[in-house]
């Protein structure tokens, strides 16, 4: 998780955050290119699944991930607003 939404979640409730970042790029805007609250995040799904699991939020049995063409197929969506050629 990026540092500042990590800051602003414990800020409102004193605890440590649990689990691991499931993000594995993010994609700034074009109009904002260092707006990070406004940028774009690919997830692991497996990875946020195990941990929602592990917490003890859901039992994973109906747990859907999407697989690599669903995931492009939604960053193609977003080609025109995020800068897709540049991931961080």
């Amino acid at each position: 998780m990026h540092p500042v939404f990590e800051n602003q979640l414990r800020s409102f409730s004193g605890v440590r955050l649990r689990g691991t970042s499931q993000v594995t790029r993010m994609y700034c805007r074009l109009d904002a290119p260092n707006v990070i609250p406004w940028a774009l995040s690919e997830l692991d799904f497996e990875g946020l699944r195990a941990d929602l699991v592990r917490e003890g939020m859901i039992d994973g049995a109906n747990w859907t991930s999407p697989d690599a063409a669903e995931i492009a197929a939604d960053l193609a969506r977003y080609g025109e607003v995020y800068d897709l050629a540049h991931p961080f």
